[in-house]
């Protein structure tokens, strides 16, 4: 068999491109046409399969990262405290966090008043890698008088490096009542009944003078 030229070899493989016309040319350009437009298929085929793969990993990604995103809320919906004594609040965080995170906090009027009540608190609460809670301290003043439990509003916000619990960013509270209610004395009013009138009641008794005397009659 001889040997084709490095020219002959390229006229051979590429005939219509080398713009040399051959007799059997004309048979091989359908199937050149088929194979052409079967790759072109395979080729978007592809492309879609590596689109839909990398999205697909995006999501995962995404996904993970929501799911290892450290959580702030307080550790109870209700805290209680007896008055004049100081309440600890504990806010957690998890899962612990791997760069530092922080996280405001302030008290707000409930049904009790700051600077009567209790002494209100703010700031920042900070949570270094591998912690899981930090907390903070409110005051309570004691009252002089009976007035029941009172509320306070706890509250959390513009957390970094973390998001907030949705339903833990807000709590209260409570500020027991350490007195017992007690009566308003009254000084006893004198009644008088007519004797004669043995239907008479209480309720349809006159009230009288202090120093009235307790029976009398009435003409």
């Amino acid at each position: 068999m001889g040997r084709c030229s490095g020219v002959q070899l390229v006229r051979i493989l590429m005939p219509d491109a080398m713009g040399v016309s051959m007799n059997h040319s004309s048979q091989r350009s359908p199937k050149r046409t088929a194979l052409g437009l079967l790759a072109l298929v395979l080729a978007f085929v592809v492309i879609i399969i590596i689109g839909v793969s990398t999205a697909t990993a995006g999501n995962r990604q995404e996904n993970a990262l929501l799911q290892t995103t450290p959580v702030i809320g307080f550790s109870q919906a209700n805290y209680e405290v007896t008055e004049g004594n100081r309440a600890t609040i504990t806010v957690q965080i998890s899962p612990s966090p791997t760069v530092t995170a922080t996280v405001d906090y302030q008290t707000q009027d409930g049904t009790a008043r700051a600077g009567i009540d209790y002494t209100s608190a703010s700031g920042v609460l900070v949570f270094s890698p591998g912690s899981t809670s930090q907390t903070f301290q409110v005051q309570t003043r004691s009252r002089s008088t009976f007035v029941g439990d009172r509320t306070v509003i706890l509250r959390l916000s513009n957390a970094t490096d973390a998001v907030l619990n949705a339903s833990r960013d807000v709590s209260v509270l409570t500020i027991l009542e350490d007195q017992a209610p007690t009566a308003t004395p009254r000084t006893p009013t004198p009644i008088f009944v007519d004797r004669y009138e043995p239907n008479n009641t209480l309720e349809t008794a006159f009230p009288t003078a202090p120093d009235a005397s307790p029976v009398c009659d009435i003409t």
